[in-house]
């Protein structure tokens, strides 16, 4: 079992989770220590824990890149879960300077996970694996280079109809949905029962979540169309619409963890599903551009 000890702020035991004989556990004091060599390059800005620290982050400041005007302040995200399954990972995580958006992306690429295992004798000496750094530089200026193709092209409606759908995709129609679809009277209702009430409940969950796609690509658009207003250089660009949907996830009301979402849960799925989709638009227009 993986335990957490109590501390000052949270006086009990802590269970992360259970792992195997072949399991080492990090702990963050060592963790620190092997990112020394990191921070030479990239000075630390930020450090934090999630839940009930199961997992620490520390943010660490990349330097800056300008995408026609527009300023991207970019960070490598560090985590490392305590749970007896994740790997540590560091994850190229840049933010949009003028209104601190965290622009989670969906490339492979963008995750560096020739990092740190968990595996046993690694208290003693925690390593980083030969050529991270010359790893994270590689990410670094492959995605600037996508920013920049994103602000070269412009989208038609279809375009951005197709990101935004991308982005907040019609769920799909429950099984259960097909029984309703046969005509029954009063009685064979009654006879079906509780079928009939979980399909009915799984119809009424599925158009729920229908209309609530519909409403954040429509949110998703009148953001687009301000950022199109206010920053006239990559107006009509995916890189707007890319950016459109990054702001709402980071900054409409929900009842989960906003922050958390937007960095590891749904909002930051849909920053993927839009960084894809536009990515694809993107190259799609220069490849007939070079035609």
């Amino acid at each position: 079992m993986i335990a957490r000890e109590p501390t000052d702020d949270d006086p009990q035991y802590r269970c992360f989770g259970v792992a195997g004989p072949d399991y080492g556990i990090i702990q963050n004091i060592n963790l620190a220590r092997a990112l020394d060599r990191l921070t030479k390059e990239w000075p630390v800005e930020t450090v934090g824990a999630l839940g009930k620290g199961e997992t620490v982050f520390f943010t660490l400041d990349a330097g800056h890149i300008d995408i026609k005007g527009d300023i991207i302040h970019e960070y490598f995200l560090v985590t490392d879960t305590k749970d007896g399954k994740t790997t540590m990972r560091i994850a190229y995580t840049p933010v949009r300077v003028v209104c601190q958006n965290t622009l989670v992306l969906g490339l492979k690429e963008a995750t560096i996970s020739a990092a740190l295992e968990h595996t046993p004798g690694i208290e003693g000496e925690v390593n980083f694996r030969v050529g991270l750094i010359e790893q994270m530089i590689k990410v670094k200026t492959q995605i600037a280079m996508s920013f920049h193709q994103m602000s070269e092209v412009f989208l038609n409606d279809d375009d951005l109809d197709f990101i935004l759908e991308q982005a907040y995709p019609t769920p799909k129609k429950p099984a259960k949905a097909q029984l309703l679809e046969t005509a029954f009277d009063e009685l064979d209702i009654q006879a079906l029962g509780d079928l009939y009430t979980e399909a009915s409940e799984a119809v009424a969950l599925w158009e729920y979540y229908c209309a609530r796609a519909v409403t954040l690509r429509t949110a998703a658009k009148t953001l687009f169309e301000k950022i199109n207003d206010e920053y006239p250089m990559i107006a009509g660009t995916p890189w707007a619409a890319y950016n459109a949907v990054v702001e709402s996830a980071d900054y409409r009301r929900g009842t989960e963890t906003v922050q958390e979402s937007a960095l590891f849960g749904a909002r930051a799925a849909e920053k993927k599903r839009a960084f894809h989709a536009a990515m694809e638009v993107t190259l799609s227009k220069l490849t007939v551009r070079a035609v």
